[in-house]
């Protein structure tokens, strides 16, 4: 429970860029064994963004305006997993058009 020892502020920054630096770390996987541990530790620095945000907000709404603010906060999360979904199907589909073959094999099985 680091939030209660730390400013939300810094809370959330230092969350943010852990997350940003373990999302890095996936480039240098070669095995789906890494891959597989490099996704658990994203997920374990990632999860406590969500909780952080809301108790941030938390401290400046009342109660009656944050149900409008999580809900706008769970929305835009949707909308998110949405477009990225249709961002991999369009990248997804221009790979094809690569023209060096031996990179769309490196980046094929670098996204497998």
């Amino acid at each position: 429970m680091i939030i209660g020892y730390l400013r939300p502020s810094l809370y959330l920054c230092l969350m943010a860029i852990v997350w940003s630096g373990v999302s890095v770390a996936m480039c240098g996987t070669r095995d789906f064994t890494g891959l597989v541990l490099v996704r658990f530790f994203l997920g374990v620095v990632e999860a406590p963004l969500l909780p952080g945000a809301v108790y941030l907000m938390g401290c400046w709404y009342t109660r009656r305006e944050m149900a409008m603010r999580v809900a706008i906060l769970y929305t835009g999360q949707t909308l998110a997993y949405c477009a990225s979904g249709l961002i991999a199907a369009a990248v997804f589909s221009t790979l094809d058009q690569v023209r060096d073959p031996q990179n769309r094999m490196m980046t094929t099985q670098k996204l497998t």
